[in-house]
């Protein structure tokens, strides 16, 4: 496919995956010559995120060090087609897979090295997904919160609630959906302190607010694709994914992953990267909490220029 079209900077692009037409934002290098093949990276947003969000600050950033990169609406979110609103991971795995395919259509890029990158809950679909896929180079995570089942578990109040509450809730999702099409919508970020303070918000969707409400870096103001919603509609298939399950797939795979000491799943994160048997870098940031490094300058600068160093020291000799 010929990047003849594409300009220095962001162009917005389309591909299919699985019968569905993803829209994507692509960065092109400002430097970039025709004819030259260069490293790629496909980024896979957090949860409910769109391209405009924290995994298109990344993907612009990563530009600069010469890569080409790729910010996509999973489907189901933003300009994306798909069941709106549905965060089911192995879905979403498949568009980041289906995401690189796409990359390696294109002229300028150097299909040898192509790294997946995800931010919070797209580090573990990304990671799950390059584990499944000999075509990718190397994985990144930033500011991961990795879905391990158990965590989702907790979440819920163990394993003695979740037939009680959410399996009964997504259920009825899936029944209201079957006879009249019609979903059941949460709202994953409290719209106030009021709501925030209700029985069952968990201390991530405190941190939420910080980003995703109007007025914040994350909101409507800069990214009017986004929506405070997700449907229930297979939520279940988030207590069965967890990032952990192909642990053992991912050896020799290069991983780099940037931690705020004060993030969420601080413990949790730990204890996947001691885990993985692959080469690894871990850029730990002290004071940071999760969503500082969601879109702070002071953290997205030095987090892409370690990363860029870190992929280009396991990159592979470029096509001829």
């Amino acid at each position: 496919m010929s990047n003849k079209n594409f300009n220095t900077g962001k162009n917005t692009v389309t591909y299919m995956s699985d019968g569905l037409k993803l829209t994507a934002n692509l960065f092109m290098p400002s430097d970039y010559q025709e004819g030259q093949k260069r490293p790629a990276l496909v980024f896979t947003r957090p949860g409910s995120g769109v391209k405009e969000q924290t995994a298109g600050i990344y993907a612009e950033e990563l530009c600069k060090h010469g890569f080409v990169t790729l910010a996509f609406d999973a489907r189901g979110y933003g300009e994306s087609e798909g069941h709106q609103g549905v965060e089911d991971p192995f879905n979403i795995c498949e568009d980041t897979k289906n995401s690189v395919s796409y990359m390696r259509t294109l002229d300028c890029v150097d299909i040898n090295n192509v790294f997946s990158v995800g931010v919070c809950m797209g580090a573990g679909y990304a990671s799950y997904a390059t584990a499944l896929d000999g075509r990718v180079r190397g994985i990144g995570m930033i500011g991961p919160y990795l879905n391990a089942a158990q965590q989702n578990i907790d979440a819920a109040g163990g394993v003695g609630m979740i037939r009680n509450t959410l399996l009964q809730m997504t259920g009825n999702a899936r029944q209201q959906y079957f006879e009249n099409g019609e979903d059941i919508i949460m709202q994953p970020v409290p719209k106030d302190a009021k709501e925030a303070e209700q029985p069952g918000t968990l201390p991530i969707q405190h941190g939420m607010m910080t980003y995703y409400l109007p007025g914040k870096p994350g909101g409507t103001q800069n990214c009017p694709n986004w929506k405070n919603g997700l449907s229930l509609y297979n939520f279940e298939a988030l207590i069965s994914f967890s990032a952990f399950n192909v642990l053992h797939l991912m050896e020799n795979i290069p991983f780099f992953m940037a931690l705020g000491s004060e993030a969420y799943t601080v413990e949790n994160s730990k204890d996947f990267y001691e885990k993985v048997p692959g080469p690894k870098e871990l850029e730990f940031i002290e004071g940071a909490g999760h969503f500082d490094l969601y879109w702070k300058p002071e953290h997205v600068k030095p987090i892409g220029e370690k990363m860029s160093k870190f992929f280009k020291s396991h990159s592979v000799e470029p096509q001829a």
